[in-house]
């Protein structure tokens, strides 16, 4: 039986006539050992209001996680997101006004296992109220979340599943990550949709 964990996030719009647009997206993912993951990101210094989001996938629900960028604590968006008993744990988080350049995103574990993430940073984030809605969903079939969003706001999820296979994006969304670790399990995707 397959046990999946979805969690969205929208984000705000800085200013009415301006869209939340995509920057950089990279990608990482670690095994069992170790408790760290680091990925080298350039946040673009063209256009104002930068965001940075980090949404990761862990194959356990106890471990904890956080995680920074360029050196600066991330906040989260959604704290951690579990299946029941099902080992999966999902994460959300961003870092307002990012340093721009080629910096380091890092996911530090309280206790190694396997985990995949993926970073997005976008420029015209509204950098008081950057979110407007978050929602999270598991279940042994196929989850879905509905969330509110208006015109040139930016969906970002990440689902997680105790399993291997791949995730099949919905006819608005744009696949950025879909990733197996096979050492314990774990297979983690990203998605991103207009609003």
């Amino acid at each position: 039986m397959k046990h999946l964990l979805l969690t969205l996030v929208a984000l705000l719009l800085a200013q009415p006539c301006f869209a939340v647009t995509r920057d950089t997206v990279t990608t990482g993912r670690k095994g069992n050992s170790g408790t760290t993951l680091t990925v080298s990101h350039t946040v673009t210094a063209a256009g104002g209001n930068r965001a940075i989001y980090l949404l990761c996938g862990l194959r356990s629900r106890t471990i904890t996680a956080s995680a920074t960028y360029g050196g600066e604590a991330m906040t989260a968006v959604r704290d951690t997101d579990t299946h029941g008993s099902t080992n999966i744990r999902s994460y959300i988080w961003r870092l307002l006004d990012p340093t721009t350049g080629a910096n380091d995103w890092e996911v530090t574990q309280s206790s190694g296992t396997a985990m995949a993430c993926w970073a997005l940073s976008a420029t015209d984030v509204h950098q008081t109220v950057p979110e407007t809605d978050s929602d999270g969903a598991c279940g042994s079939g196929d989850p879905s979340v509905t969330l509110t969003t208006a015109t040139d706001e930016l969906l970002l999820d990440v689902m997680a599943q105790a399993m291997l296979g791949s995730a099949t994006p919905g006819a608005n969304q744009t696949e950025e990550y879909d990733e197996q670790t096979t050492e314990n399990t774990l297979t983690v995707s990203g998605t991103r949709q207009d609003g």
